[in-house]
């Protein structure tokens, strides 16, 4: 009889644990295409494609996501803001040659298509960081309004440019990370709802980034 129950609950806690590896797969960004991607002249190539539920979002500065039926919450909250972090390595180091070769061009670029909302204005932050993860200059800020933005899009375009004299800065670098936050202004949010952010890289060069 004993064996029996500790069959029973041996089942119990696989199907428990099933349901958790399932749930945190759904975000775990680390397993969203591993595929490495080298830049390549005036190539555009997908890096990442992040999506966010709203049970994901910071909600203004009340910590609790609003529903359809609790406006007075939202309207205490205020705009909500949302944020999207993803961490890429760099396959070598962002060296001086490299920085040089970065600096000749004219910069390092990202390009953030964001779909099933239109935001007009986004503020960014670039880190750049060591083999042990940590900072190697400043994070790098940027205010940013999205290309050909209007009411009536479903989807916004912003291009975060890395310029010459950021790069310069940069150091010995082995990892980039890109946060990406937008007011989702006057947005009543729904279960359902997701935003979809395909995050990716332009340059010219050769440089080597991935997952």
């Amino acid at each position: 009889m004993k064996k029996f129950f500790q069959t029973i609950a041996m089942l119990f806690f696989s199907v428990a644990m099933i349901g958790c590896v399932e749930i945190n797969e759904d975000y775990d960004l680390s397993k969203i295409n591993k595929e490495e991607i080298t830049i390549g002249n005036e190539f555009i190539a997908p890096i990442a494609k992040i999506t966010t539920s709203i049970a994901d979002m910071h909600w203004g500065l009340e910590d609790e996501i609003p529903t359809e039926d609790d406006n007075a919450q939202k309207e205490a909250a205020g705009s909500a803001v949302v944020e999207f972090t993803k961490s890429y390595t760099i396959n070598g180091a962002i060296d001086q040659s490299v920085i040089e070769m970065l600096v000749a061009n004219g910069g390092l670029y990202f390009l953030a298509e964001v779909e099933n909302y239109s935001p007009i204005f986004f503020e960014a932050d670039v880190q750049f960081n060591d083999t042990k993860g940590d900072a190697v200059c400043s994070p790098i800020n940027k205010l940013l309004i999205a290309e050909g933005a209007n009411e009536a899009a479903t989807t916004s375009r912003v291009e975060i440019e890395i310029t010459a004299q950021d790069i310069q800065a940069i150091g010995s670098a082995h990892s980039v990370q890109i946060s990406l936050r937008t007011n989702l202004f006057e947005y009543t949010p729904k279960s359902e709802d997701k935003i979809v952010v395909n995050l990716k890289a332009k340059k010219t060069g050769g440089l080597s980034i991935s997952l």
